[in-house]
């Protein structure tokens, strides 16, 4: 084989005669990918929360590889980092949902910080007024090959964590509220 240096979404590959490969100035195994795993943590797993707190915002997932790295241009506005968004699936479904609401609309590159160990992305929850569920809502994470350098399949981070959520507080039947009204 020859020597071929060539980019797929901006990032420099470099195959050489003996068939090595190198993404970026990193040199690929054959099997490294193989082993790839992704840890799911932060504010967002290691508290309880329910929906008010993503109403609310400030609340972080962290995503942490080992056996692979992130590419380099996640957290750039682009496509590897709208698929990385979109991965973040809900259980729920239709308006008010995580997927419709949080993933869907208010997440954007500009929430998503690749650190600079380059295994370690965080991402901080923006506020969400319109999230509001009916039942509890589990979020999986699962990370697409694009935004990582040596897997070519798809990582399912673990754990998953989920939001409850808040019952309506509500007067009991049969009650009348008379606000604003002088004695």
């Amino acid at each position: 084989m020859a020597d071929r240096e060539y980019f797929v979404e901006g990032v420099q590959v470099y195959e050489s005669g003996e068939e090595e490969y190198f993404v970026e100035g990193v040199q690929l195994v054959e099997d490294q990918a193989a082993g790839t795993t992704c840890t799911l943590s932060g504010t967002a797993y290691t508290d309880t929360i329910d929906e008010d707190d993503i109403t609310a915002g400030g609340k972080t997932i962290i995503l942490t590889l080992t056996g692979d790295t992130w590419a380099a241009t996640v957290g750039d506005d682009n496509g590897i980092t709208d698929a990385l968004i979109a991965g973040l699936d809900g259980t729920g479904s239709g308006a008010g949902s995580w997927d419709d609401e949080v993933a869907g609309n208010e997440i954007t590159f500009e929430d998503i910080t690749r650190e600079v160990d380059n295994v370690t992305v965080t991402i901080d929850l923006p506020s969400t007024p319109t999230y509001d569920i009916s039942a509890q809502e589990t979020i999986t994470a699962t990370i697409p090959a694009t935004a990582l350098v040596n897997s070519a399949d798809a990582v399912v981070a673990s754990p998953a964590f989920t939001i409850d959520e808040v019952a309506a507080v509500g007067l009991p039947a049969g009650s009348l509220s008379l606000l604003g009204v002088g004695v």
